[in-house]
């Protein structure tokens, strides 16, 4: 289970170095290797990388923070090799990701379905962030940051990758997931390791949902 803390501003907290979040719970969540036979990937994938490899990074820290109007969300990993740009094919970002359920029947492993929809904070190392809506393996549709009002803020200090997402906690709850408090929904996380080749379906994830409540 995973509760947010209530604060007074979370725009406080944008900072992903902010010593703010050192006031706030942290939650340590292991990640494991995504199975490469349960999603869709393509022959060449499944001949040449083995499962065993995928998933290098294999736990994800995690601060959660509301004022009732605002989330936030801060991801934190360790990460030897910062892959933050692309200069030929062979190069991967890193990247990572919070997954919430539009409705509660809807599934990590098969990005959601056409009636239980996911909703997906997205987040790549070159710069590049999105809202992403999922009905299912295949439908990914990645959004503008603009339409939903996410915020994402980063920095790599040492060998850590820090990530901070913002947006307001009310939407419509159809195309996006309402985090309106109170409110107990699901949370899941994902990373993807650039120098491990990591992209698409090939990453190291949380799980199924577990439990994620604000007050």
């Amino acid at each position: 289970m995973i509760e947010a803390n209530r604060v007074a501003s979370v725009e406080n907290y944008y900072h992903p170095t902010s010593p703010l979040w050192d006031e706030c719970s942290q939650y340590t969540i292991p990640l494991q290797p995504v199975p490469t036979k349960a999603v869709t990937t393509s022959k060449y994938v499944r001949e040449t990388i083995p499962e065993t490899r995928i998933g290098k990074v294999r736990e994800i820290r995690v601060n959660v923070i509301t004022d009732g109007e605002m989330v936030a969300i801060r991801l934190e990993w360790e990460d030897a090799i910062r892959n933050d740009r692309i200069e030929n094919y062979r190069d991967f970002v890193d990247a990572c990701g919070v997954m919430f359920p539009i409705k509660p029947e809807a599934s990590v492993m098969t990005m959601g379905s056409q009636d239980s929809p996911v909703n997906v904070w997205y987040w790549r190392a070159d710069g590049r962030f999105y809202d992403v809506i999922s009905k299912g393996l295949g439908t990914t549709q990645r959004r503008r940051p603009e339409i939903s009002g996410l915020r994402c803020l980063w920095d790599y200090v040492g060998t850590t990758w820090i990530v901070v997402f913002a947006r307001p906690a009310t939407a419509d709850g159809v195309e996006f997931a309402d985090l309106t408090p109170p409110k107990d929904t699901g949370i899941a996380f994902a990373v993807w390791e650039g120098s491990n080749r990591e992209r698409g379906p090939l990453k190291a994830y949380s799980g199924d949902f577990m439990s994620f409540i604000l007050r």
